[in-house]
């Protein structure tokens, strides 16, 4: 389990731009870093300020479930730079 954890940070601390798999991701963090760095804040506090958004919204007693259904696709909701 140790190896796996190992594998994980280590693609979250020092991802291989040369393999991207999100090519303006990619080219932001081997260029501009501070703009990557920036940006990933940017996307990290929108989908906090989201799930928050969705967790309030269980706790009120008008909750509908039709408005908790999924919109977007998992594809859909992939950040992009």
């Amino acid at each position: 389990m140790y190896g796996v954890w190992f594998i994980i940070r280590s693609l979250l601390t020092d991802p291989n731009p040369a393999s991207p798999a999100n090519s303006e991701a990619a080219m932001l963090y081997q260029n501009h870093r501070r703009d990557y760095e920036r940006r990933v804040r940017e996307i990290i506090d929108q989908q906090l300020m989201e799930d928050d958004d969705n967790d309030n919204g269980a706790d009120d007693d008008n909750y509908d479930e039709d408005d908790n259904e999924q919109e977007e696709s998992d594809e859909e909701k992939r950040v992009k730079f």
